[in-house]
């Protein structure tokens, strides 16, 4: 009979050590026969490098269609949010499911309504005639206000400074200078109080 097995970690050459040291194997086996004994613990060995080799094999095919898994779930994952963006923006709605389509440019009127909503007073002149204070913005500083409004409209829409990988970067900033910022306002002459 040829053995078509795979040679585990050099069976064979232990099959081949117990052959000349012990014999043959019996034809049945003996308890205590030192031959018997000896392909035995072959047997056993070999037994379990087999179901070692087949669970490396399961674990292996495992591995592969869990990756075949994923690949599947990811590229539907990435076609059902492709489709929802592409339905919100063919339906004319596209703030669906957390988006939203924003011009890269901002129009005159929606850059005076985010003026407005930063100062109600940005379109009332001030009172000429007030002697120490009047609401309103002075006709001569609308002009850069609105072109404040347009750089936080393009740190919103991602065409200013801020991108995804300075995230943590801004937000440790902001809260060192919170941290560092005075409790108490600084005295006329200069120093803390």
């Amino acid at each position: 009979m040829t053995d078509t097995t795979p040679d585990y970690a050099g069976l064979n050459l232990i099959a081949e050590a117990i052959t000349e040291w012990f014999g043959e194997r019996c034809p049945d086996y003996a308890e205590g026969c030192p031959s018997c004994e000896a392909w035995k613990e072959y047997d056993r060995l070999r037994t379990l490098l087999e179901r070692n080799a087949a669970l490396e094999r399961e674990r292996d095919e495992f591995r592969s269609k869990l990756s075949e898994a994923i690949d599947e779930l990811m590229a539907a994952e990435a076609e059902r949010i492709a489709n929802e963006v592409l339905e919100a923006l063919t339906a004319g709605k596209p703030e669906q499911s957390g988006w939203k389509l924003v011009p890269k440019e901002p129009s005159r009127g929606r850059l005076i309504s985010m003026a407005v909503r930063h100062n109600h007073a940005f379109l009332i002149n001030p009172d000429p005639s007030a002697t120490w204070w009047s609401s309103g913005v002075k006709p001569e500083h609308r002009e850069s206000i609105l072109r404040n409004m347009k750089q936080l409209y393009e740190e919103a829409i991602g065409e200013g400074f801020y991108s995804p990988d300075k995230e943590a970067g801004y937000v440790t900033s902001f809260e060192k200078a919170q941290g560092s910022a005075s409790p108490t306002p600084p005295t006329a002459g200069g120093g803390d109080a």
